[in-house]
C-alpha cells in the first residue's frame, strides 16, 4: 500500500494503492474533505467514478464542452443541464437538442440475417427484478407525444398504448393496441380506436352515435366519379372501399372479383 500527495493546476491530488483498490483523488477540500475520486475496484473488476458529497452534477466533456452530466437524482441528462418534464414525466434519461440530429436517438443492426433492432418495453409486477404476473387491464407501455403549450411541457396530443388483453398464463400474453388523441379544449386524451388480442377493429368508444354527432366516424377516400384503378396487391382476404362523390356511391373491390369495383347497393 502507499500514497502520493501533489498539487495539480493548483489543485490538491492524491493518488493512493491500497488493496484491493487503486483510488485516484481529485481536489480534496482539507477542511470539509469535498472531492472525488475515480477508484478501481480489483476484488470485482469494477471502475467507480465518485463525486462527493452531493455535488450538483457529474459531467462528461469533451473539446471543453460539456455533452452529457448525471444530476443529483441520477438522471442522464443530454443536450441539456437541468431535467424537464416531458408529458408529466421526468425520465431517467433525457435527450435534448435544436436540430434533428440533436434531438435524435438511432439504433442500427448489422448482421447478415434477416434480424433487425429491436425496441422492448417490458411490465412486471413487485420489485425491481421480480418476475410477477401481470393482469389483465395491466399496461405493457406507452408511446406518448407531448408538446409546450406556453406554460409548461406536460400536455400529451396523442398516444399509443399496449395494454394486457385477458387472463395471462406461462408463455401466454394477450395484448391490445390503444390508439388515443386529445380533443380541442381537454387536457388529455381520449380513446378513439383500439385492436384486441383477435385482431378486431374497433373505431370510437362502442356505444352507438347520437344521431347528431360530429366525430368517430370511419372515413371512406373519396373519388369524383366511380375508380378504375386496380387495386395493388390486393388480397383475397381483404376488400377495399372508395366513394364516388359526383354519383354519392360506395364502390369495393376484391381479387375475388380480378380486382375490378363494384357498386354497393
Amino acid at each position: 500500500n502507499w500514497q502520493v500527495d501533489g498539487v495539480v493546476g493548483g489543485k490538491e491530488a492524491s493518488i493512493i494503492r491500497c488493496e484491493p483498490f487503486a483510488i485516484l483523488i481529485f481536489d480534496r477540500r482539507p477542511d470539509t474533505g469535498r472531492g472525488g475520486y475515480v477508484q478501481y475496484d480489483f476484488a470485482n473488476d469494477i471502475l467507480n467514478i465518485v463525486a462527493e458529497d452531493n455535488p450538483s452534477a457529474v459531467r462528461l466533456l469533451t473539446s471543453n464542452t460539456e455533452r452529457m452530466r448525471f444530476d443529483t437524482n441520477g438522471r442522464a441528462l443530454i443536450g441539456h443541464t437541468a431535467s424537464v418534464a416531458v408529458g408529466g414525466v421526468e425520465g431517467a434519461v433525457q435527450v435534448f437538442g435544436t436540430s434533428t440530429n440533436a434531438a435524435a436517438l438511432n439504433i442500427s443492426r448489422y448482421s447478415n440475417d434477416a434480424g433487425g433492432p429491436t425496441i422492448t418495453l417490458g411490465k412486471s409486477r413487485g420489485t425491481i427484478g421480480a418476475v410477477n404476473q401481470v393482469v389483465s387491464g395491466d399496461s405493457l407501455g406507452t408511446l406518448a407525444f407531448a408538446a409546450a403549450d406556453g406554460t409548461d411541457f406536460t400536455a400529451v396530443g396523442a398516444s399509443i398504448q399496449a395494454t394486457i388483453d385477458g387472463t395471462p398464463g406461462t408463455s401466454d400474453i394477450s395484448g391490445r393496441y390503444i390508439f388515443s388523441t386529445t380533443r380541442d379544449g381537454e387536457t388529455s386524451p381520449t380513446e378513439h380506436m383500439r385492436i384486441n388480442q383477435v385482431g378486431d377493429v374497433r373505431i370510437g368508444t362502442g356505444s352507438a352515435l347520437a344521431t347528431n354527432a360530429t366525430s368517430g366516424f370511419l372515413l371512406i377516400p373519396g373519388c369524383p366519379g366511380p375508380s378504375i384503378g386496380v387495386v395493388a396487391n390486393a388480397n383475397t382476404a381483404a376488400v377495399a372501399l372508395v366513394f364516388d362523390t359526383a354519383n354519392n356511391r360506395l364502390y369495393a373491390s376484391d381479387n375475388n372479383r380480378g380486382g375490378s369495383w363494384h357498386a354497393i347497393n
